[in-house]
């Protein structure tokens, strides 16, 4: 509730990179700045459905004049090339837990990764003080009501930031004992 959802606005991420000096000087599709052309390396897990995702996300940037290298990994592979913050764009999924403390917890600033070896769940390298204040709140809330509604700031912070594009939510049916 009170989200205000991003939408697909390619005329408007034309004019942003415009403004920032992206063009397309040599007309091949692809916009470049200073003898640079704007090609992502774009690392897609093999397993999993977020691989099926890849096919728009290159289209969406493709339509704007953003090329992409894709390439595709097991996820223990891909896990090592984010810990060492080898990628520009990655696709990853995720399957939360009943309670949402772990999967927030993920996101906090102690969850970044200081040996790129080890690596992280905070794979974005993700900080922000006002989201770990939350994150802390919540973790020793009693009341319902109001952990419920600091787990919804904390996750309009997350949501604002915007360190993950939400791309689908996917319907999952558990049972837990």
């Amino acid at each position: 509730a009170g989200v205000d959802p991003y939408h697909y606005d390619p005329d408007k991420a034309k004019a942003l990179l415009d403004e920032a000096g992206w063009t397309d000087t040599n007309g091949d599709g692809v916009r470049d700045k200073d003898g640079l052309e704007l090609q992502l390396r774009y690392f897609d897990r093999s397993t999993g459905d977020a691989s099926a995702t890849t096919g728009y996300i290159t289209d969406w940037l493709r339509d704007v004049g953003i090329a992409t290298e894709v390439s595709t990994f097991d996820e223990d592979s891909l896990t090592a090339l984010q810990s060492k913050g080898e990628y520009d764009l990655f696709t990853w999924g995720w399957t939360p837990f009943v309670d949402p403390d772990q999967m927030l917890s993920y996101m906090t600033s102690a969850n970044v990764a200081t040996d790129p070896e080890a690596g992280g769940y905070n794979d974005a390298n993700w900080c922000n003080p006002e989201y770990d204040a939350l994150y802390d709140a919540q973790h020793v809330e009693l009341d319902p009501a109001k952990r419920a509604d600091q787990v919804q700031q904390a996750l309009q912070v997350f949501y604002d930031d915007a360190p993950y594009a939400v791309l689908y939510k996917a319907d999952l049916l558990m049972a837990i004992r």
